[in-house]
C-alpha cells in the first residue's frame, strides 16, 4: 500500500476519503458522485496519472481484518501521501457497525495530517445505523447483540463508541450528545468548543435522523482543521455542508454489453444478503451456483474439486444466456461446520473467512473474463475485493446509487471496463440485488 508516487496531479482534489474496505469506500465516495462530483476508488497510489481530473478519491486500505498495528501503518502511509496532494478536506470511513480497528486508524490519519479534532458520527440513519447517548444501534438493538457480534473476520464487542475507539486510540474522547445535537447548529457549536478547551481530540455525536447529521456537519463546515469520521450516513451531510458543487453526472464509457448476462457473487453470510439472494435468485432468468465452505476448507483436492464444479455450472448458466448468481452457502449450521473443519486443520475464522473470499473472487473473475457482460454484482467487501484483484483491476469510478448504500460504478482495468454494483454484505433493501441486476441489464424497477 504505497502512496510515495502521488504528485502535485492530485492538488484539485476536493476530499479525500480513506476506508478500510472496497465496499465502504464506495458507498461512501457515492455520496459524492451522485451530486456530480467526480469520484474514483483506488486501491493505491502508485499511479499519479490515476487522481488526475478527479475531486474526490476514495482509498481503501484494506485493513479491516489486519491487526492494529498493521492498520495503523497501512492508513498512515495512505493518508501521508494524500497529505502532499493536499485535498482541501479529509474524511476517514468508518464501519457503520463499528466493525475494524476505528481507534488506530483515526490516529493514523490524524497524525498524518495534523488534525486537532475529530468528528465521529457512524450513524446511517437509512439503514438503521443511529447513536443515542454514545452507544450505536443496529434497527434498534446494540450492534454487539446483533449479527455484527459474529462477524467471522471481526465480531463487534461493544456497542459503546468511546470503549470502541479506549481500545486503540491513545486521544482523549468526548461525548455531543442527542438533545445537543437536536437543538441545532449554535447548540453543536458551543459543545464543540467546549470540549476543545478542555483538550478533547475524539468527539463522538449522537444521531438518529439525517437531519441530525446535517447540523452536526454545518456546525464544522468553516473549520479546516476537522477530521471527518463516519459511515456512508454521515457523506452526503458533509458534501452538502461543504457547499460541493451539484451537476449532472456524466455517464462512464464502459464495455458493457447491454441486455447480455450479469454476474453476482455474493460472498457475505449475513442475514442481510440471504434474504437479498433468495429474493434476486426467484427472479427468471437466474440461475443459482452455491458454493460449500465445508469443501473449500477441507483441504486442497476437496476445494479445487469444488472449484472446478462451480465454474462449469457458472459457465453453463452464462451459456444458456442466464444471469450467474455465484453465492456461498451461508446456512448458520453450514458455516458453523466449515468453521470446525477449518479449525481442525490450524485455521482460524478469520482465515477461513479470507480463502472462501479469494476463491469466490476467482470464481466471479473467471465468469467475467469467459464472455462480455451486461455488468458485476459483487457483494461484501472481502469479496468484491477478491473479484477486482483476480480481474487486474485498479479501482473503479462511482456513477450513482441503485439504492442508498449501494452504488454503481465502472471498473479501471488494464483490458475491460465493465459495470458493477458494490454492496457491503448488510446493506441495501430485500430487492437490492435484484434492483441492481435490473439496472444493469437496463430492465424497468421490479
Amino acid at each position: 500500500m504505497c502512496g510515495a508516487c502521488v504528485t502535485s496531479h492530485g492538488s484539485r482534489g476536493v476530499i479525500a476519503l480513506i476506508a478500510d474496505d472496497l465496499t465502504g469506500a464506495s458507498d461512501a465516495g457515492v455520496q459524492f458522485a451522485r451530486r456530480g462530483v467526480r469520484t474514483r476508488v483506488l486501491f493505491d497510489l502508485h499511479d499519479p496519472a490515476a487522481v488526475r481530473d478527479v475531486e474526490a478519491v476514495a482509498i481503501d486500505t484494506d485493513s479491516r481484518a489486519v491487526s492494529a498495528g498493521d492498520a495503523y501503518r497501512r492508513v498512515h502511509e495512505v493518508a501521508s501521501a494524500l497529505r502532499r496532494a493536499a485535498p482541501r478536506h479529509v474524511y476517514k470511513k468508518i464501519d457503520s457497525t463499528l466493525r475494524g480497528n476505528l481507534g488506530a486508524e483515526i490516529d493514523a490519519v490524524m497524525d498524518a495530517f495534523g488534525s486537532r479534532l475529530a468528528i465521529v458520527a457512524p450513524a446511517f440513519p437509512a439503514l438503521g445505523r443511529t447513536t443515542r447517548g454514545g452507544v450505536h444501534y443496529l434497527r434498534g438493538a446494540p450492534v454487539h447483540q446483533t449479527e455484527v457480534g459474529r462477524d467471522l473476520r471481526g465480531p463487534v464487542a461493544d456497542a459503546r463508541i468511546a470503549q470502541v475507539l479506549a481500545g486503540q486510540s491513545r486521544r482523549p474522547m468526548g461525548l455531543v450528545p442527542l438533545a445537543t445535537v437536536a437543538d441545532g447548529v449554535p447548540a453543536i457549536r458551543r459543545s464543540v468548543e467546549a470540549h476543545r478547551a478542555h483538550g478533547t481530540a475524539l468527539l463522538v455525536c449522537d444521531a438518529e435522523t439525517d437531519a441530525h447529521l446535517l447540523a452536526i456537519a454545518a456546525s464544522l463546515a468553516d473549520q479546516r482543521d476537522v477530521l471527518w469520521v463516519g459511515s456512508a450516513g454521515l457523506a452526503e451531510p458533509v458534501a452538502e455542508a461543504l457547499g460541493l458543487p451539484r451537476r449532472r453526472p456524466t455517464p462512464p464509457e464502459t464495455n458493457q454489453t447491454p441486455g447480455g448476462p450479469v454476474v453476482l457473487v455474493a460472498g457475505s453470510v449475513s442475514a442481510t444478503t440471504r434474504q437479498q439472494v433468495a429474493a434476486v435468485a426467484a427472479r427468471p432468468g437466474v440461475q443459482s451456483v452455491t458454493v460449500d465452505p465445508v469443501a473449500l476448507v477441507g483441504g486442497p483436492a476437496a476445494c479445487a474439486a469444488e472449484q472446478a464444479r462451480c465454474e462449469a455450472a457458472l459457465a453453463a448458466a452464462l451459456a444458456a444466456g442466464d444471469d450467474g448468481l455465484l453465492v456461498v452457502d451461508a446456512r448458520p449450521e453450514r458455516v458453523e461446520r466449515a468453521a470446525q473443519r477449518g479449525a481442525a486443520r490450524g485455521l482460524s475464522r478469520s482465515q477461513m473467512a479470507a480463502g472462501i473470499a479469494d476463491v469466490l473472487g476467482r470464481l466471479g473473475a473467471a465468469a467475467a473474463q469467459r464472455q462480455p457482460l451486461a455488468g458485476l454484482v459483487l457483494t461484501g467487501g472481502d469479496t468484491a475485493r477478491a473479484v477486482c484483484r483476480h480481474l487486474g483491476v485498479s479501482g473503479l469510478d462511482l456513477v450513482a446509487d441503485v439504492e442508498p448504500g449501494v452504488p454503481l460504478g465502472r471498473l479501471i482495468g488494464p483490458t475491460m471496463a465493465p459495470l458493477a454494483v458494490t454492496k457491503a454484505g448488510a446493506f441495501g433493501s430485500d430487492q437490492a440485488l435484484v434492483r441492481a441486476r435490473d439496472q444493469l441489464k437496463g430492465a424497468p424497477p421490479p
